[in-house]
């Protein structure tokens, strides 16, 4: 069973999910562990044995995890992204580029402006005909080494988790946009909520990008032929 995260409005329901969810779990013959809160009261409600080995609440301090390849950093309240930077002087090749890109795991699309690129890059790489570890062209070479400078970044970025103020919320309406283009295509979803006092808060809440399916059509006496 891989970790799981949830969101409720305040701490009692906090302590309520985990009593639920550790009954459903024993129903099954099973046990839930290594639980982490933002509210240091949650915490208190769950025997030490079932928390997070890090947890320590007399330092004061709640410790960030990984889960789903995104790190959570309670303290703050942020996703934060982790990373391991190529090593200087590689080869360029379709194969180095590919298996840095598997590394970097988004699964809610917070950072697809940017890993959108590296999709494309990669079809590029393709389409130019070289070999799986054969460096590719200067050009090639140029962007990819463009896109892993920019990857020491990605660290610093803090993305908030909750979509919400703690102001009352009197509606909450959920708006989708699409675009394509003929290098990709994408969707972002973005939550609108209005207050009370009627201010307003948008947040992304995720979105999802793709290379465009990039092909030639050359006739023949056999008749279409695609690369």
């Amino acid at each position: 069973m891989d970790d799981s995260m949830d969101s409720v409005p305040d701490a009692k329901t906090g302590v309520e999910l985990y009593s639920q969810l550790s009954r459903l779990w024993e129903s099954a013959g099973m046990h839930a562990r290594k639980w982490l809160s933002n509210v240091p009261d949650v915490l208190l409600s769950i025997p030490a044995s079932d928390c997070a080995t890090e947890v320590d609440l007399d330092s004061g301090e709640l410790p960030p995890v990984k889960t789903l390849g995104v790190l959570w950093c309670p303290m703050d309240d942020v996703f934060k992204f982790q990373v391991n930077l190529p090593t200087k002087g590689i080869d360029h090749t379709k194969r180095s580029f590919l298996r840095k890109i598997a590394t970097l795991f988004d699964p809610l699309g917070l950072l697809s402006p940017y890993t959108m690129r590296a999709k494309v890059l990669i079809q590029e790489m393709w389409a130019s005909g070289v070999d799986g570890d054969e460096p590719v062209d200067r050009r090639l070479s140029w962007k990819a080494t463009q896109w892993f400078d920019e990857l020491s970044v990605l660290p610093t970025l803090h993305i908030p988790r909750c979509l919400r103020s703690t102001t009352i919320v009197k509606s909450i309406t959920l708006h989708t946009f699409v675009d394509a283009s003929q290098e990709a295509y994408g969707a972002a979803c973005y939550t609108r909520h209005l207050y009370e006092d009627e201010s307003v808060s948008c947040c992304l809440v995720a979105c999802c990008t793709t290379p465009s399916c990039k092909h030639t059509a050359a006739r023949t006496d056999g008749g279409c032929s695609r690369t």
